[in-house]
């Protein structure tokens, strides 16, 4: 009896055998075969056996969830490109490809050496373009497959899963700290881990530049054959982003997020159907909202079109049933990809000019929304008017909140060029500073990541057109901006869009020296040094995003020590009896939008309208 015969499987169904094509029933959890699965038709098993001879079972040794050392921290060559590797791939069709029903391609199954059907080629013809002898050259030159130092490597693991599994809910410790563990992956958990370090340390940059081209060396050679793991690195390569963001670059977060979403899709994590024969549904469910995420908010902060449309992809929303523990992680990161999400419909707006009347309600609604439906472990402020446990992750959360609404109250552009300022607004830009403050108080810039360069100068906008009406709220309002410039200033060493963002701020303040010089030199005396603008919001909108605000104003007790936002608060009450839209007066007769301030509708990519040069990156494999 000849090799292939005994290898034919025991159990088939009727579809396959009449069709001459390979059968997995035998292996099917379901008694239904891929085949029959993917057509969606009856599989009926054919009766009679075969005979083959009975294979032992592989060992697989239990991945514990408990810390452990790294025991192959710096493999030969030959034996991490090798099959006997601990990350080579076990099951071969955990990288088959997605493709539609109406796909020519759909039935392009092949036989793997077991005679099982695949949509996958076999290794020897996935090797690509890069061979061998290329990979082993290449990772001699580089060591991008040497880990740090246990003792380096075990911080580096503790500061990313106490300060960004929040963030990344992909990845839990077994996965970097069992013996079997993925080379690629630990070297992208330390990176992201080494981020997470005091941004003026002397090794910091360094050090962390050192591990990303690590993983870049080693995604370019395709040492890890996983894509699941591939596609996880590629989420964590979002937070590398030290070129300005004028520079055209391969290395940054819109980049990586592209190509992540490209690797998404292809593996079929678009579609809702294919998460149910998958083991790790609800991580890849995670992944694929994170992905999603990314993509909106880089949307919103590049003026630039969406890899994603909503009509593209059928998944549904997350809920608590997709972590392990109802905790406070989960509700966060719930509630993140739910702010994600306006800010992505908020973008598509933008760059459709929809900024209609109605198009803007829509916007304002699914924030107050939001904010209202926000869990009480998630709030800032309890129904007092009290501010909650300090907890970075609800710090960051808000921060994002208060950033999307200063743009949402900027889509009335489209209708009046000098639209200005808000008072929505001005409260928002006041409470972002706040915020900021709390984090520079607890030295946590360091968990600060490129986004947060973009937010600080959303907010810092209102406060350059802003003019008080005492001399407390000038204090404040210089206090604030002084706030947002040092947050900025501590993120230039890691992030270039801060640097970008640093020259941008400047020149805002040219201008407001410059027209508040050129008030003070009118000799007419009737000259109005300023204006107040009846905005086009209503009472409602006010107590929609800011919840607190009506405590604070009825409340004496409930004091938040910041005369801007106190004194919002005192004429609240009154204004609100009579009716009255808040007034804001600003710098100068016609105050530009935040659009206009921030370059149109494509914010970084129209930052500047001089030749600016930043500082560019130099890299340089290096040691860690």
């Amino acid at each position: 009896m000849s090799a292939l015969l005994k290898n034919r499987a025991r159990l088939v169904c009727v579809q396959c055998h009449g069709r001459k094509i390979k059968c997995d029933l035998e292996e099917s959890l379901d008694n239904t075969c891929a085949y029959c699965r993917r057509h969606k038709v009856s599989c009926i098993r054919r009766e009679g056996v075969r005979k083959r001879s009975q294979q032992p079972e592989r060992h697989v040794p239990h991945r514990s969830r408990t810390s452990s050392p790294i025991i192959n921290s710096r493999p030969d060559i030959s034996y991490a490109l090798s099959e006997a590797a601990p990350n080579r791939l076990g099951d071969k069709d955990i990288n088959s490809a997605y493709f539609a029903e109406h796909s020519v391609l759909q039935d392009a199954d092949y036989e793997d050496e077991s005679g099982k059907p695949s949509t996958a080629l076999p290794p020897t013809e996935m090797s690509g373009s890069i061979t061998t002898d290329v990979k082993v050259k290449i990772l001699r030159a580089t060591d991008a497959h040497k880990l740090p130092k246990p003792a380096l490597r075990q911080a580096l693991f503790d500061a990313f899963f106490a300060n960004l599994s929040y963030t990344f809910p992909i990845i839990d410790r077994a996965e970097v700290e069992s013996p079997r563990a993925s080379v690629l992956l630990q070297q992208a958990v330390c990176m992201a881990g080494s981020l997470m370090r005091h941004p003026n340390l002397p090794d910091s940059f360094p050090r962390t530049r050192a591990l990303y081209e690590k993983v870049k060396v080693l995604i370019c050679v395709n040492f890890e054959p996983n894509m699941m793991v591939v596609l996880k690195v590629l989420c964590l390569l979002t937070l590398w982003s030290p070129i300005p963001s004028h520079i055209v670059s391969l290395d940054g977060p819109w980049h990586a997020t592209g190509s992540a979403l490209r690797l998404a899709v292809q593996m079929g994590m678009h579609k809702n159907s294919t998460y149910a024969s998958k083991a790790d549904r609800a991580c890849r469910r995670r992944l694929w909202w994170l992905l999603n995420s990314s993509d909106c908010i880089q949307a919103l902060i590049y003026g630039r079109p969406p890899v994603l449309k909503t009509e593209d992809f059928d998944v549904s929303l997350l809920t608590e049933d997709d972590f392990e523990e109802p905790n406070l992680q989960a509700r966060y990161f719930i509630a993140d990809t739910a702010m994600a999400s306006i800010m992505g419909e908020l973008a598509l707006k933008i760059s459709r000019n929809a900024s209609s009347p109605q198009e803007k309600a829509q916007i304002s609604e699914s924030l107050s929304l939001w904010i209202a439906q926000l869990h009480p472990d998630l709030r800032l402020y309890d129904a007092a008017g009290y501010r909650t446990t300090y907890h970075y992750p609800v710090t960051e959360l808000h921060i994002e909140y208060f950033g999307t609404v200063i743009l949402s109250q900027a889509m009335s552009r489209q209708f009046a060029k000098q639209w200005p300022c808000s008072t929505a607004c001005l409260l928002a830009s006041t409470c972002i500073a706040s915020l900021y403050e709390e984090i520079l108080y607890r030295e946590q810039v360091a968990l600060l990541t490129t986004m947060h360069a973009f937010w600080c100068l959303t907010a810092a906008i209102p406060l350059l057109y802003y003019k008080p009406e005492t001399a407390s709220m000038e204090s404040q309002r210089k206090e604030s901006l002084e706030i947002l410039c040092s947050v900025v200033e501590q993120l230039q060493p890691r992030f270039g869009v801060a640097r970008t963002v640093s020259h941008k701020i400047q020149r805002l303040q040219c201008e407001r020296r410059d027209l508040l010089s050129q008030q003070a030199m009118e000799q007419d005396k009737n000259q109005p040094q300023g204006n107040n603008f009846r905005q086009d919001e209503e009472i409602w909108q006010l107590n929609a995003f800011f919840p607190q605000l009506r405590a604070w104003s009825t409340s004496k007790d409930a004091v938040v020590h910041n005369p801007i936002l106190e004194g919002v608060a005192q004429n609240h009450a009154l204004q609100e009896a009579q009716g009255v839209e808040p007034l804001v007066q600003w710098i100068s007769e016609g105050p530009l939008s935040v659009f206009d301030a921030l370059g149109a509708s494509s914010f970084m990519d129209t930052l500047f309208d001089d030749n600016y040069q930043g500082d560019e990156v130099g890299f340089a494999l290096g040691q860690v």
